[in-house]
Order: C-alpha cells, then sequence, then structure tokens
C-alpha cells in the first residue's frame, strides 16, 4: 500500500500540469516531503462501510499525534501525515469528502494543511475548476505542517478553507477530551496500524 501511495505522489501530485495553470508540480510540497523523509503512514481497520465518527475521530487523532510523531529530524514545514483507509469500499471513501468538510477549519487553525483524496475524489483546483484534483488511488486523508504560521503558505490556507463552519471539533473542547473520546471510538473498531509496504 504504501509503494502504491508513493508511486501515485511521485507520479502526479509531484509533476506539473498545464491545466493547473502555474508553472510547477500540482503540490510543490510532495517533492521536497518526499526527498527529507518528512512522510509517515498510518493505516487505519475500519469496517467496510463504518459510521461517520469513526473516521471523524480517526482524523482527530492524526491531529492530537501530529507533533509528537518521530520526525526522525526531517525539517518541520515538511512534516506530512497520511492516514490511509484501505478496508472502506468505495461508496464509504465519499465519507471522507464529509470529514474534510467538517474538520477543515479547524485543522487549519491548528497550522495543518488537510485534504482528503480517494477514488472517487472530487475536489476543483483553485486555479482551474476543470482540474480534478482530489482523486487517488486509495481513501486517504493527508495532513501536514506545510501552512503553519512560521512557514506560511497563504495560497495552500485559501485553497483549503472555503468559509464552510465548522460542527464537529468545537475549541472548547480540550485535548484530553478529545482523546477521550477518540478512545472510545477505537474501541468500538477502529484502529490504528503500522503500514507496510
Amino acid at each position: 500500500m504504501e509503494a502504491r501511495i508513493r508511486d501515485w505522489l511521485a507520479g502526479e501530485l509531484a509533476t506539473p500540469n498545464r491545466a493547473l495553470g502555474r508553472p510547477g508540480a500540482l503540490c510543490p510540497f510532495v517533492r521536497p516531503c518526499l526527498r527529507a523523509g518528512a512522510l509517515k503512514f498510518r493505516a487505519i481497520a475500519t469496517p467496510a462501510s463504518p459510521p461517520l465518527d469513526l473516521l471523524l475521530n480517526a482524523a482527530i487523532e492524526a491531529v492530537l499525534d501530529f507533533d509528537g510523531l518521530d520526525w526522525a529530524g526531517a525539517p518541520a514545514r515538511l512534516h506530512c501525515l497520511i492516514e490511509v483507509f484501505p478496508d472502506l469500499d468505495l461508496e464509504a471513501a465519499r465519507l471522507l469528502d464529509e470529514v474534510h468538510r467538517k474538520l477543515k477549519d479547524d485543522v487549519v487553525a491548528r497550522g495543518l494543511m488537510f485534504a482528503q483524496f480517494h477514488p472517487h475524489g472530487r475536489e476543483p483546483s483553485a486555479r482551474n475548476p476543470e482540474l480534478n484534483v482530489g482523486r487517488g488511488p486509495m481513501p486517504v486523508l493527508v495532513f501536514s505542517a506545510t501552512c503553519r504560521p512560521r512557514h506560511s503558505v497563504p495560497r495552500a490556507s485559501r485553497m483549503l478553507v472555503r468559509g464552510i463552519p465548522s460542527v464537529v471539533w468545537p475549541p472548547l473542547l480540550e485535548p484530553v477530551q478529545l482523546r477521550s473520546r477518540a478512545r472510545r471510538c477505537l474501541s468500538a473498531g477502529i484502529h490504528a496500524l503500522p503500514l507496510r509496504a
């Protein structure tokens, strides 16, 4: 799985696309991230068609864990965590769009870029609405430090925040409360596993 996703990252996201309307790779951060070894994978085992809350809590866990991961000295601005959901059926993979919609403003406010990709993904490019940048070979959620204030990337932040108010992750919940809620969901059937190629 990891090899398949790395091939997609290098072959699609890290390469130029004329339809993008600007020079350079579709995502300018992918190649430097791959070179620096700043990419982490986490496979999430789920039922084929899980409830939305399980996926929401997997995303919350990723954000809570992000800074505590062992990045092996890779530059902080390139840190990237990819959660892979190999067990989701194709229809359930669309739930990642809802996870993204509900959490993106809060995730970005906490200093991370947040994106979702899956085989049915439909996310128009900010520069060319005809270019679909949301399709990927497997259902994944991507968390990256490239939009943290000290490594500001305003364009990246604008692409992810489209003014939809967040509903699920109220700022009043402390990380301990979020982690506790996520653990309850983990005990209900979602598990973070190391990902092997």
